[in-house]
C-alpha cells in the first residue's frame, strides 16, 4: 500500500467509523426517548387514575357534609381497575421507586376496600351512610398521600437533558 492509497482510504475509514458511531449514539438516544415516552404514558395513567379516585372520595365527603359539590361523574371503578392493572403490568417498564409506591397505594386501597366490605356491606346502597363517608375520607387521604410521592418519583426518572 502506497502513500497515495492511504491518503484516499484514511478519510473514508475515518468517515465510516464516525458515521457508525454517530448512528449508534443517535439510535441509543432514540431508544431511551422511546422508553421514556412509554414510562411517561404509564406514569400519567397511574397519576390520573389516583387523582380520579381522590376526586370521587372528596365528592362523597362533600355530599355527606352538605357542602357544595359540582358532582361531575367520577370513573372511580375504572380508575380502581386501572390501578390494579398497572400494578400487575407496570413492573415491566416502571422505575423501581415508582412501582413500589404504586404497589403500596394499591395494597392500601385494597385493604381499605376489604375493611369496608367487612364492616358494612349494605352501606354502598346508601350515599349518606357513615361507613361510606369514612371509607371515602380514608381513600382520599391515601390518594393524597401517594400522589405527590408518585409525581416526585416520576420526575426523578426523567431523562437527562442533553
Amino acid at each position: 500500500m502506497n502513500l497515495e492509497d492511504l491518503k484516499i482510504l484514511a478519510p473514508l475509514i475515518v468517515g465510516f467509523f464516525g458515521a457508525a458511531f454517530g448512528a449508534y449514539f443517535t439510535l441509543s438516544r432514540f431508544k431511551k426517548e422511546k422508553v421514556w415516552d412509554e414510562k411517561r404514558e404509564l406514569y400519567s395513567r397511574v397519576i390520573t387514575a389516583l387523582e380520579d379516585i381522590s376526586y370521587w372520595a372528596e365528592q362523597v365527603r362533600s355530599e355527606h357534609c352538605c357542602e357544595y359539590s359540582s358532582r361531575p361523574e367520577s370513573n372511580v371503578d375504572a380508575s380502581m381497575r386501572e390501578i390494579q392493572k398497572l400494578t400487575v403490568t407496570g413492573r415491566l417498564i416502571m422505575h423501581d421507586e415508582f412501582y413500589d409506591l404504586l404497589v403500596s397505594v394499591h395494597q392500601a386501597i385494597q385493604t381499605e376496600m376489604f375493611r369496608l366490605h367487612e364492616a358494612a356491606q349494605e352501606a354502598f346502597d346508601n350515599s349518606q351512610s357513615e361507613h361510606l363517608f369514612r371509607h371515602a375520607v380514608i381513600i382520599r387521604d391515601l390518594a393524597e398521600e401517594y400522589l405527590p410521592k408518585l409525581i416526585k418519583a416520576a420526575k426523578r426518572n426523567l431523562p437527562k437533558r442533553t
